[in-house]
């Protein structure tokens, strides 16, 4: 999987969910994480590698793996 980094990667990977689903989840995750408030984390750009897992999992969604077939 391509390393997501900031939300609208987020947004683009997770095409097939409403996006204001995934924004909602998003923020709360960022605002329990970083302990900030909500209105605060609606502002954040970039999206922190276990933000990502934690999101990934609230929608049930697997990660790509690359493996290599010999």
């Amino acid at each position: 999987m391509k390393s997501i980094k900031t939300k609208a990667d987020l947004f683009k990977y997770l095409i097939f969910i409403p996006t204001s689903e995934v924004r909602d989840e998003i923020n709360r995750i960022i605002s329990e994480n970083r302990n900030i408030d909500i209105s605060c984390a609606k502002f954040k750009k970039l999206i922190r590698p276990n933000e990502v897992v934690e999101v990934l999992e609230f929608f049930g969604v697997e990660e790509e793996t690359k493996t290599k077939q010999n």
